[in-house]
């Protein structure tokens, strides 16, 4: 797949793309509790591109044991506006603005400001990006 992201930058472990919130599309985790309607707590994360937009996303539950594996599509929107089958990813611009990713390429990132006041311009952009302990640096 072109321009896909490579596996070394996807996965569970401290330098990777960290997903910000999820939006399970299923009623209840494996384990029968119910599910998160939006995840923002630590530990869900990409486990692999199926798509220029679609991710297996692998949600943890508060126990820290129960798992669930999910189809999910990037959307480049706040945690609480996703819907069932979408997730985000936060990134924070050197001015401290907050955007979501809109598309992940290999080193680049094309992201969209959804915080913006009606009617005016979406405001939208693209940058480089490198992985480093803490996650994405710009």
């Amino acid at each position: 797949m072109p321009g896909a992201i490579k596996n070394t930058k996807i996965g569970k472990s401290a330098g990777r793309i960290e997903v910000t919130g999820a939006f399970s599309k299923q009623p209840t985790q494996p384990n029968r509790s119910n599910a998160e309607a939006v995840s923002t707590a630590v530990g869900a994360y990409i486990s692999s591109q199926k798509g220029s937009k679609l991710f297996e996303v692998v949600f943890t539950s508060a126990d820290g044991i129960t798992q669930l594996t999910e189809m999910l599509k990037l959307t480049a929107d706040t945690p609480n506006a996703l819907t069932p089958g979408q997730f985000c990813v936060q990134i924070i611009l050197d001015d401290s603005t907050v955007v979501y990713v809109s598309k992940f390429y290999n080193n680049t990132i094309h992201w969209v400001n959804p915080a913006i006041t009606y009617g005016e311009p979406l405001s939208t952009g693209w940058l480089s990006y490198t992985l480093r302990s803490e996650g994405i640096s710009l």
